[in-house]
């Protein structure tokens, strides 16, 4: 089962994903990145090593934007899975 966990705020974004595994060749890297509803970066694409299991990078969100989070699992053979969170919308105002 894989799956993502996510909490985000108007200044950061914090990602989190279950290992993947590949018993053949092993995962060697995750690369994540942010986009908007047209499908623009609004984060690069970070890459990290196969230990690293979530991260939290500084962006600037807008109230009431939407967005969804991408990861891309690489194995030792370069072959690729990826997958994308359900959308996500940023709320910064108070409850009332």
């Amino acid at each position: 089962t894989r799956s993502f966990n996510f909490v985000s705020t108007a200044d950061s974004v914090y990602v989190r994903w279950l290992s993947w595994s590949d018993p053949e060749s092993g995962i060697v890297s995750y690369t994540f990145s942010v986009l908007d509803v047209n499908g623009t970066e609004l984060l690069a694409p970070a890459t990290y090593g196969p230990e690293l299991g979530s991260t939290s990078r500084p962006v600037k969100f807008a109230n009431g934007q939407n967005f969804t989070l991408v990861v891309t699992a690489q194995n030792d053979a370069g072959d690729t899975t990826t997958r994308t969170s359900d959308w996500i919308v940023v709320d910064t105002t108070n409850p009332l």
